[in-house]
């Protein structure tokens, strides 16, 4: 690509989220698409309150790309667990 050429880029974002069992458990997806190139980055989630001060949460995050931004982390999807504790 020559200095006086330009590229366009696109990136869109999506969130979806649905509070369940009277607001205890909260379910989310919330993803990066690449729209230019065709790869995602998408951080699904269920957050669970034990009470009103600890949070169970499960996730995982999922990338996929051949090419473009999130190429170089096509390999790092990954399932967590995390204990949050508020006061």
């Amino acid at each position: 690509m020559s200095s006086g050429e330009h590229r366009n880029t696109g990136l869109a974002t999506l969130r979806i989220s649905k509070e369940l069992l009277h607001n205890t458990l909260a379910l989310q997806t919330f993803a990066y698409v690449d729209v230019t190139n065709g790869g995602i980055y998408n951080r699904l989630s269920a957050d669970y309150a034990l009470n009103d001060q600890l949070h169970a949460i499960l996730g995982y995050d999922f990338f996929h790309a051949d090419r473009g931004s999130f190429a170089v982390y096509d390999k790092n999807s990954e399932v967590f667990v995390k204990l949050k504790y508020s006061f």
